[in-house]
C-alpha cells in the first residue's frame, strides 16, 4: 500500500547501491525496447588524431606581386588565365612577380631591416581589378618603413637572398635563416643595416639572374648575382661590389632583365669579377629614353 512505498522510496533515497541499481534496470529496459546499435565509437584519448591547421586549408596555386609603392597582390592562377590588365597606382610599377601556392609561408623585407612573415592563406584572395594591399597596413609597418622584397617560402626553406647596400658592398645568404620553429610574425635585423640596402631579392638555386647598379656620380656596373660573396650569416655586409662607393655611393640596383631592351651595349658595363670599377653612362646606353635607371 502507499505507506509500504513511501518506506520503500525513503530507503531508495537513503542507498547508493540501490539507485545505481535501478538506473541500471532502467537503462537496461530502454535498450531493450528502443535500442539501436552505435553509430559512434569510443576512442581512447591517445589515440585522437588533431588535424595540423594546414589540413584544413584549401592548396591551390597562386601568383603574388609587389608594386615599387608597397602594394601586394595575391591572386589565384584560375584568375589569370585570360588576358588580364593588372591595375596599378599612376606611376607605380611591378617588381617582384613569384608563383607560390595558398600554403606558402610569404617574406616580406624592408628598408629598415626587418622581416615580417605571413602565411599566404592569411591573406585575401585579390583580383586583378583592384590594387591589392597596402603593406604598410597589412603588416603594421613601423613609421616610414617599406616593403623592399617579397617571398613566398615553402618548407624547407631553399635558395639564397642577395643584398647589395649603397656602400658599395653586396653579399648572399641561405634564406634558410628565415625559417623558424615558432610562428614569428617579425624578425629584427633580417639583414645587415650598416649602410641603406639598395636591392634585396631571392635567388633561387638553379638561376644566376644579372643586376645592373648605378652610382650616384653616374657610373653603372652589370655583374651576375653568383659573383657576390657568399656569407653564413644574415647579418653579413660582404664584400665590395664596386670601387670607390664612399666617394659615389650605390643609388639605385635593378635586374638586368628590366633594362636590358634599352641597353646597346650591355658587355661595355658587365664585369668578369667583383670589385669592378663601373663606367661611365654613355649616351647611347639610354638613347631614345633620356632617363636613367634612378627614374
Amino acid at each position: 500500500d502507499l505507506m509500504v512505498e513511501i518506506e520503500d522510496l525513503e530507503k531508495l533515497e537513503n542507498s547508493a547501491r540501490r539507485q545505481r541499481k535501478l538506473i541500471s534496470d532502467q537503462l537496461k529496459d530502454l535498450s531493450k525496447k528502443y535500442g539501436r546499435e552505435r553509430r559512434t565509437r569510443l576512442i581512447d584519448p591517445d589515440d585522437i588524431e588533431v588535424p595540423e591547421v594546414t589540413d584544413l586549408i584549401p592548396d591551390y596555386n597562386i601568383r603574388i606581386f609587389l608594386t615599387e609603392e608597397g602594394y601586394f597582390k595575391k591572386l589565384a592562377l584560375t584568375s589569370l588565365r585570360v588576358n588580364f590588365d593588372l591595375k596599378l597606382k599612376e606611376n607605380d610599377r611591378i617588381i617582384i612577380e613569384e608563383d607560390a601556392t595558398n600554403q606558402s609561408e610569404l617574406i616580406f623585407l624592408t628598408d629598415k631591416a626587418n622581416a615580417y612573415k605571413m602565411m599566404a592563406w592569411e591573406i585575401e584572395d585579390s583580383r586583378p581589378s583592384l590594387l591589392g594591399e597596402y603593406t604598410p597596413n597589412l603588416l603594421e609597418l613601423e613609421a616610414e618603413e617599406r616593403v623592399v622584397c617579397v617571398h613566398a617560402a615553402t618548407e624547407p626553406f631553399e635558395g639564397e637572398f642577395i643584398a647589395v647596400f649603397a656602400n658599395g658592398k653586396g653579399v648572399r645568404f641561405d634564406a634558410s635563416h628565415y625559417e623558424t620553429k615558432q610562428n614569428r610574425r617579425k624578425l629584427i635585423k633580417a639583414f645587415s643595416d650598416s649602410s641603406e640596402i639598395r636591392l634585396i631579392r631571392f635567388r633561387a638555386e638553379d638561376q644566376d639572374p644579372s643586376f645592373a647598379l648605378q652610382t650616384e656620380k653616374g657610373k653603372m656596373l652589370i655583374f651576375d648575382s653568383s659573383q657576390l660573396t657568399r656569407k653564413i650569416t644574415r647579418s653579413a655586409q660582404g664584400t665590395a661590389v664596386i670601387r670607390g662607393a664612399k666617394k659615389d655611393p650605390i643609388v639605385k640596383v635593378v635586374p638586368l632583365e628590366q633594362i636590358r631592351g634599352e641597353i646597346e651595349d650591355e658587355t661595355y658595363y658587365r664585369v668578369q669579377t667583383l670589385p669592378g670599377s663601373g663606367r661611365y653612362i654613355r649616351e647611347k646606353t639610354l638613347e631614345g629614353r633620356q632617363l636613367s635607371l634612378i627614374d
